[in-house]
C-alpha cells in the first residue's frame, strides 16, 4: 500500500531522495541531541537542587548525567558522519541512535517508581520514532513493532490503569501515522523541489544549441 506514496511523483529518484532525507535526519538527529543534552542536565540539576527523585535516588544521579553524555556522543557522531559525507553511515548512525535512546527512555521507565513518568518515557519514546526521523513506512512498521513490545512489557509489570493503557494505545498510533505522514510530506517536497528546478533549466536554456539563454546569463 506504500506504493501510493510513489504514484504522483513522476520526478522523484529514489536514490537521490535517500541520500537528501539521509541528510535531514542527520539535521534533525544533531539538534535534537544537542538541545537533549542540554535539557536533560538541566533537569539533573533541578532534580539535584529540589531533592526530588522520579528515579531510585543512587541510579538518577549517575543515568541523567550519562544519559546527556550519550546525547553529547550522538551528537559528535552525527556531525562526524555530515561532515565527512560518509552516506554509507547515515542509516547506521540513525537506526543505533533510536535503538540507544529507548534502551534509556525503556530503563527510565521500569526504574521509576511513578507510573506517570513510566508513561511520559513510553509516550516520549513512541512520538521521537515517529515525528523525529524521516523513515520509510515499511521499515517504520518493523521498527513500530520492536518497541511497542516492551511497551506492552511495561503497561504489565507497572499495573496501568485502562486510562494508562488505552492513552498509550493512542500516542502508540499517533506515532505510525505521523510518521507515514511525515515521510510522504518529504517526497513531495523534493518532489516539487526536482519540478522547480527542471522548470527553471528549462527557462534558461536554449532548446536547439542546449547553452544558456538571455535568461540564463543575466541570472
Amino acid at each position: 500500500m506504500f506504493r501510493n506514496i510513489f504514484k504522483d511523483l513522476p520526478f522523484f529518484d529514489k536514490d537521490e531522495g535517500k541520500s537528501v532525507i539521509d541528510r535531514l535526519n542527520m539535521g534533525r538527529l544533531y539538534i535534537f541531541n544537542i538541545f537533549g543534552c542540554v535539557g536533560v542536565l538541566l533537569l539533573a540539576l533541578f532534580l539535584r537542587l529540589t531533592g526530588l527523585h522520579i528515579l531510585p535516588a543512587g541510579y538518577q544521579n549517575s543515568a541523567l548525567p550519562v544519559f546527556a553524555g550519550i546525547m553529547a556522543l550522538s551528537a559528535a557522531a552525527v556531525f562526524f558522519t555530515t561532515r565527512t559525507h560518509s552516506t554509507e553511515l547515515f542509516d547506521k548512525v540513525c537506526y543505533a541512535y533510536l535503538f540507544v535512546f529507548s534502551a534509556a527512555m525503556f530503563s527510565f521507565a521500569f526504574k521509576t517508581q511513578y507510573t506517570s513518568v513510566a508513561l511520559v518515557c513510553a509516550w516520549g519514546i513512541m512520538l521521537v520514532i515517529g515525528c523525529l526521523p524521516v523513515i520509510r513506512p515499511d521499515i517504520f512498521a518493523i521498527i513500530w513493532v520492536t518497541e511497542l513490545i516492551p511497551v506492552v512489557i511495561l503497561a504489565v509489570v507497572r499495573h496501568f490503569s485502562a486510562e494508562s493503557v488505552t492513552a498509550v494505545v493512542i500516542i502508540s498510533l499517533m506515532s505510525f501515522m505521523l510518521s507515514v505522514v511525515l515521510y510522504g510530506n518529504t517526497l513531495r517536497k523534493l518532489d516539487y523541489k526536482l519540478r522547480l528546478d527542471s522548470a527553471v533549466s528549462e527557462a534558461e536554456t536554449d532548446p536547439m544549441t542546449m547553452l544558456l539563454n538571455r535568461r540564463g546569463l543575466d541570472r
